[in-house]
């Protein structure tokens, strides 16, 4: 008898869908071929993202988890930096994000960089240049366009607020307060059993940071 390789349970779980004409992906009636309307339109979003990277010649996505202390290096040219710096005065958005994962009790923050723009060759460029992460917005409206999205988090935010911070000009405060944010984060010490967890001082300068940003966006733009 030849022995056969088992089947993971992921595997198992995809073809019984797929004999059951049920949603690959949540379990639902399908619509369209093995997917619901939902992940059929995901899916395409997903293809599109694929496309760009092959047409780009950009490096297939990592999916190993990065250094959380790596350094990064941005570049040095002025041009770009002010370029960048513009971009986010104008079209861009510095904030904290506060997430509630499921199944913890506590918040998740992290700061964040993203540009939202029409315009894909500009925001191409950007995502060239400093890295990070690009993906189309779906317009919620028939007259509105397509978006292309430019996003930053964390380690690679701070460098490049670090980089750019003396080309700002309207979103001064948001850069100063996202550094202090992240180098606080950096050097705060981790509690827990994995030593994951923050403390409960750490934990109320992230929620006092996070209303401050907030209250930035309020009284002068995002």
């Amino acid at each position: 008898m030849d022995n056969q390789e088992p089947i993971s349970y992921k595997k198992r779980k995809y073809q019984e869908r797929k004999e059951s004409n049920l949603c690959v992906r949540c379990g639902k009636i399908s619509e369209i071929g093995v997917y619901c309307k939902k992940h059929y339109d995901l899916s395409l979003v997903h293809r599109a993202n694929q496309k760009r990277r092959k047409e780009l010649k950009l490096p297939p996505r990592i999916k190993k988890r990065k250094d959380k202390f790596q350094t990064y290096i941005i570049t040095n040219n002025i041009k770009d930096l002010s370029y960048l710096a513009g971009l986010i005065d104008g079209e861009g958005c510095i904030f904290i994000a506060r997430n509630l994962r499921k199944g913890r009790k506590n918040y998740a923050y992290s700061m964040q960089i993203k540009i939202a723009m029409t315009n894909e060759k500009a925001v191409s460029y950007i995502h060239k240049t400093f890295g990070g992460s690009f993906y189309y917005k779906k317009p919620t409206k028939k007259e509105h366009l397509k978006q292309s999205v430019w996003l930053v988090c964390g380690q690679e935010a701070l460098a490049i607020l670090k980089a750019i911070k003396d080309y700002l000009i309207g979103k001064v405060e948001q850069c100063k307060l996202g550094i202090t944010f992240q180098e606080y984060l950096n050097s705060s010490p981790r509690e827990g059993y994995k030593k994951t967890q923050l403390s409960n001082e750490a934990m109320l300068f992230c929620e006092e940071s996070f209303i401050k940003m907030k209250q930035l966006k309020e009284n002068g733009g995002c």
